[in-house]
């Protein structure tokens, strides 16, 4: 049996909790790390979060790819693979999470330990 869609209210709560969890997210990683927030995406109860690669790359933070839990708590964090490159960006692709370097590469990352799966050089 089919239930029917939460009320609208609902739904506009739900929305603002979880709105006011992922700047709480940014927010704590931007505090810990100097370092500006890009992008964010769910993961289950956590959060990736992708920290800007200009201002990573100029304060030598290289690890800037990273699954943090809901109080800011770090799950782990990547870097790309090369020794100077860099995350640019980060996106879900059919239920794998991907992230595109500096130096073109695409690295399917395994969500729970953040370690690559797959490097596809994209140029």
């Amino acid at each position: 049996m089919l239930l029917p869609p939460p009320p609208t209210s609902y739904r506009r709560a739900a929305g603002l909790k979880m709105l006011c969890i992922m700047v709480d997210i940014v927010d704590l990683q931007e505090r810990a790390t100097g370092v500006h927030v890009s992008k964010t995406l769910p993961c289950g109860d956590d959060h990736i979060v992708l920290l800007d690669y200009d201002q990573a790359s100029r304060s030598k933070l290289r690890a800037n790819l990273r699954r943090v839990k809901s109080d800011g708590a770090v799950v782990w964090a990547a870097s790309a693979p090369g020794s100077n490159d860099i995350f640019t960006n980060v996106a879900w692709r059919d239920a794998l999470l991907v992230a595109w370097t500096w130096e073109c590469f695409m690295i399917t990352v395994d969500q729970e330990t953040g370690k690559p799966v797959d490097v596809l050089f994209t140029k």
